[in-house]
């Protein structure tokens, strides 16, 4: 990101609030706040973060599956002699 500011007043840090994005959309340049003395000059419409849905490895969903399909051992379940 391109930010036109005097030595004294560049950020070290931009802070954007992305709690309330939701899956699918995105925030562009002009979603952010310059701080005080600093001008961002990118164009306002550059996507700066995108939530993407997670990607899912099919193999090891699969091996999940099997895993809880399985039957669970019983212990304890024979009668002690006397």
């Amino acid at each position: 990101m391109l930010v036109r500011a005097l030595p004294v007043d560049v950020p070290s840090v931009i802070v954007l609030d992305v709690s309330g994005l939701e899956i699918g959309h995105h925030l562009s340049v002009d979603a952010l706040s310059a701080p005080a003395g600093a001008t961002i000059i990118d164009d306002p419409e550059m996507m700066i973060v995108a939530l993407v849905p997670p990607r899912v490895d099919q193999e090891a969903a699969a091996a999940v599956e099997v895993e809880e399909a399985a039957e669970p051992e019983v212990i304890g379940s024979s009668k002690s002699e006397e």
